[in-house]
């Protein structure tokens, strides 16, 4: 008999403490309606707090391959024009990582895109690539991500590419550029 009291008591005290957690619930529930909301203009001046500008988020190259195939996105590679040519994501813009400031015709296509992705060769954790998403970030450019594991990863998921010289942008060949041979 002593067995039975026992379980009563047990479940007599989940039952009490599924209460106790209930009655704690409501009164959190109604401190927090207590709270003041923020204004949006107040709210917009914190969200830098929450998630620095400077920290472009990840991407998968499966994700991004989606994004590419609605034209939702323009790539930036962050690699030499040598590796450019040898192959880049299909509609990549270049952005070699050496030339101290970026294009003008980068910038206002990454500023008009819905999503810009950079990428890289993936060496030192994709460094070039995060270097490059963080400047574009800097510039006003919105919703930048990095491609996680750069042009490796995009080729080893046999993702389409393509080959060939950068499109006929300014900075390639200009004074700012690494390119000293003066190619277009």
């Amino acid at each position: 008999m002593a067995l039975g009291m026992n379980k009563n008591r047990s479940r007599g005290k989940e039952v009490f403490d599924v209460l106790l957690l209930c009655l704690a619930g409501i009164g959190l529930n109604a401190a927090l309606r207590e709270v003041p909301k923020l204004a949006p203009s107040e709210a917009a001046r914190c969200a830098h707090v929450d998630a620095p500008p400077s920290m472009p988020q990840w991407i998968e190259p499966e994700e991004a391959m989606r994004l590419l195939e609605r034209g939702d996105v323009l790539f930036v590679d962050a690699r030499s024009e040598a590796l450019y040519e040898r192959g880049h994501v299909p509609g990549a813009l270049p952005a070699c990582p050496e030339d101290e400031a970026l294009s003008e015709e980068v910038l206002n296509q990454a500023r008009a895109a819905s999503a810009v992705i950079t990428y890289c060769d993936a060496e030192r954790e994709c460094e070039a690539s995060r270097h490059l998403a963080e400047r574009l970030v800097k510039e006003g450019v919105r919703n930048v991500r990095v491609l996680r594991g750069g042009m490796p990863a995009w080729l080893e998921r046999e993702l389409p590419a393509e080959s060939g010289p950068p499109p006929k942008l300014a900075h390639w060949g200009t004074a700012t550029s690494s390119n000293k041979e003066g190619h277009p």
